[in-house]
């Protein structure tokens, strides 16, 4: 099925056809975590895929689902002719665990959603022991009817004619001696038997959170995950051929209760099934010391691993490959448009012309003389990059434009410390200076300056995805929109670098208002505004000093103070600091680097939040991350509750300032 823009079809719940999913699914994202989990096994240990929300989590499990593996297994046997994508698909599979050495699966997955019934128990006026065992009771009941479904998905493509309630009959389920089960556990049942004793525990606990009265007087609670050890310590046979290897992939983790977060996995590391546990999960169920903690909750022990998938994917060579595939695979599924390459579409040149660029370059000039007030210390230099004929126009004026700022800090210096002589500024001392300045520094400065584009091409593209392939769809979405109407009209299909900017800003003002769907909704947007404005207030420094400012830094010692609930009952207007970022972090508003020693030589380690990079689109900020400056509790305090004051500047980091001012 072909769609007018397939850059629309944002989440795998809304492809239902297993050849569809496969065709859209990247293998790139499959090698990255094969590389991650080196020395894990996927089918023995505990997993935590986390991300933001658009991350790709749900996407990712779908994949292992019983339909779309066989299907896959299907593809991969019958194709005529090697297919790069579905080869490598197919082969990092397998080297997880997912397939056999002979291509047949290895592998059965049950998958449980944690969206819907489980929080109800939580409300429950009765004992925390009582609604714990009634939540391990209905999760135990719903894995053990995944199972059987999973089973039943298996026969339906590998014996599609067969008698399935016959064929459920035949799977035997014996439990281990020393397994601890329920009492009324059937003992030697088969599938058939299993389905229907967990059927009827999901009933009668629905009826009991529904508080309607039993027809049992005592409902057999469990105490325990005791249906994850009962999948590999049991001897389960079937007459013909079955996977041997068990997951239970659970979804949505973070819309359990605290309370039931907790004891599910505390079971889990207790009990260590024999089995893949998986969780997929958003960050926004974490403590704001859990977000930032490399050992966060589970993390560090042998038996649980961590996995980020925006993290794994930040760096721009491996999102931009990434994205690549997802963009190919979208394209190909147009209906209305056939290109060869979409990064191709979106031109990564400057759209001035050549009197507009010599305009610009005699504004610099003039305003290099100003700053210099006429000395004739720079004319070497400034000759030397007019006169350079291995740049173009536009090269020549970033060049000129960087050199402004090196004036600029010369000429600082020299305010401060005055020299009794005035050295000519030598071509060689600037190519020296020169190396601490990027040609992003130069685009980005010349846009803010001048109001030429600065956010365009594929690069820029994958910088304002921020490594989450949603945000990604999004502004990809609006720019296919454009390719499409050019194509339909006759046009050029590809989009110069002013109409990409205008796009792009369309996509980032319809998400600026979804923010107003967040809980904390208006303290969040009043943090991003106020640490938008503050780092474009640094930007306008004389001589450029942070490069490109899009973020700020903690302190480690106000982390720990921010984190620590007890601090929280002495100082309760932290707390609202902490939700506040714990908000921003986990939608992917803000990025976080834990224990960063940068800055002046001797530093204390300090944690950095730097703004998404869209964020930095809306306020017409850097793409780069080199630029930051270190702030304190008290002030990120005031921008929440009244947002950012120019005056702020003059007490970032002062001990003494305080929160009511």
């Amino acid at each position: 099925m072909r769609e007018r823009n397939p850059f629309l079809i944002r989440s795998a719940e809304r492809i239902s056809n297993e050849d569809e999913f496969i065709k859209l699914f990247s293998p790139k994202i499959i090698e990255i975590v094969r590389e991650n989990v080196e020395g894990y096994s996927f089918w023995n240990q505990f997993f935590r895929f986390q991300s933001s929300p658009g991350g790709g989590k749900t996407s990712f499990l779908k994949l292992f689902s019983p339909t779309v593996l066989l299907r896959l297994q299907e593809i991969f046997k019958i194709r005529y002719d090697s297919n790069s994508d579905i080869d490598i698909l197919f082969k990092n599979l397998k080297l997880l665990g997912a397939f056999k050495e002979n291509g047949e699966l290895n592998v059965l997955t049950m998958y449980i959603s944690c969206a819907s019934d489980y929080d109800n128990i939580s409300n429950l006026t009765i004992s925390e022991s009582k609604k714990n065992r009634l939540f391990i009771s209905l999760i135990n009941a719903r894995v053990l009817i995944a199972f059987i479904r999973a089973f039943l998905d298996y026969l339906k493509i590998t014996k599609p004619d067969s008698d399935f309630r016959i064929e459920l009959e035949k799977l035997k389920i014996v439990p281990s001696a020393a397994l601890n089960i329920p009492s009324d556990f059937p003992i030697e049942c088969n599938g058939l038997d299993l389905y229907n004793w967990s059927g009827k525990l999901e009933n009668i606990i629905y009826r009991e959170i529904d508080g309607l009265k039993n027809q049992e007087e005592i409902i057999n609670e469990h105490s325990g995950f005791f249906s994850a050890q009962l999948l590999t310590e049991s001897h389960i046979s079937y007459e013909d051929s079955f996977p041997t290897k068990f997951a239970i992939l659970f979804d949505d983790v973070q819309k359990l209760a605290v309370e039931q977060y907790r004891f599910l996995t505390n079971e889990i590391i207790e009990k260590r099934p024999s089995n893949g546990i998986w969780f997929a999960e958003r960050l926004d169920l974490f403590s704001l010391d859990e977000l930032w903690s490399k050992d966060a909750s589970t993390g560090g022990r042998d038996y649980v691993k961590e996995i980020n998938l925006e993290e794994l994917l930040r760096g721009k060579s491996k999102f931009k490959d990434f994205s690549i595939n997802v963009a190919e695979k979208r394209v190909a599924r147009s209906r209305d448009v056939t290109l060869s390459s979409f990064p191709s579409t979106l031109l990564n040149e400057i759209n001035i012309g050549r009197e507009e660029i010599d305009d610009l370059i005699n504004r610099v000039l003039d305003k290099i003389k100003q700053i210099s007030q006429n000395k004739s210390t720079y004319d070497t230099l400034l000759n030397s990059i007019m006169q350079n004929q291995q740049q173009d126009k536009y090269g020549c004026l970033c060049e000129l434009r960087i050199a402004q700022i090196i004036i600029e800090r010369k000429e600082k210096k020299e305010s401060k410390e005055p020299s009794l002589f005035q050295n000519e500024y030598l071509v060689n001392e600037f190519e020296i200076d020169r190396k601490k300045f990027s040609q992003n520094n130069a685009n980005y400065l010349l846009s803010r300056d001048y109001g030429i584009p600065y956010y365009y091409g594929y690069d820029s593209l994958v910088g304002l995805s921020s490594s989450n392939i949603e945000q990604f769809l999004g502004f990809s979405g609006r720019l296919f929109e454009n390719i499409i109407s050019s194509k339909l009209l006759g046009k050029d299909s590809r989009i110069n670098s002013q109409e990409q900017q205008k796009i792009l800003s369309k996509e980032v003002s319809t998400r600026w208002k979804d923010l107003n769907s967040l809980s904390n909704s208006n303290k969040v947007k009043s943090l991003l505004d106020s640490v938008a404005k503050f780092c474009s207030s640094q930007d306008n420094i004389p001589g450029f000093p942070y490069r490109g400012a899009t973020g700020f830094a903690l302190k480690m010692e106000d982390r720990k103070r921010l984190t620590d609930p007890v601090f929280w009952e002495n100082n309760p207007h932290y707390a609202d600091i902490a939700n506040t970022l714990t908000v921003a972090i986990a939608n992917n508003l803000i990025e976080v680097s834990v224990d960063r020693k940068q800055g002046k030589k001797g530093d204390s380690p300090k944690t950095l939040f730097f703004l998404n990079r869209w964020i930095c689109l809306k306020y017409n900020l850097s793409f780069g991350y080199s630029g930051w400056r270190k702030v304190n509790l008290d002030t990120l305090g005031k921008w929440i509750k009244r947002g950012y004051k120019e005056k702020d500047n003059d007490s970032l980091d002062n001990p003494n300032n305080t929160l009511y001012d």
